[in-house]
């Protein structure tokens, strides 16, 4: 049976940045459900980006989210 509690707590980890945590649960997840959370991130991601920009954004709208991330994620150390 697939583990979404566990994935849902990677998830929200890499949400607020917490990526060692992350890593330490992304270990846990037994080899037969990879592909299924491969899945999950890119379901969930695919949904926050269409909430974020809607259907067609255009490029001004994807070069300010660009630079919100750089400016919030600034001060980000590398795993």
């Amino acid at each position: 049976m697939t583990d979404y509690q566990l994935f849902r707590q990677i998830v929200g980890a890499m949400a607020v940045g917490e990526g060692s945590k992350a890593s330490v649960l992304i270990d846990q997840i037994p080899d037969e459900q990879e592909p299924d959370f491969h899945t999950y991130v890119t379901a969930f991601f695919s949904t926050a980006v269409v909430q974020r920009f809607g259907e067609s954004p255009g490029p001004d709208v994807l070069r300010t989210f660009v630079d919100e991330m750089r400016y919030d994620y600034r001060n980000a150390e590398p795993l």
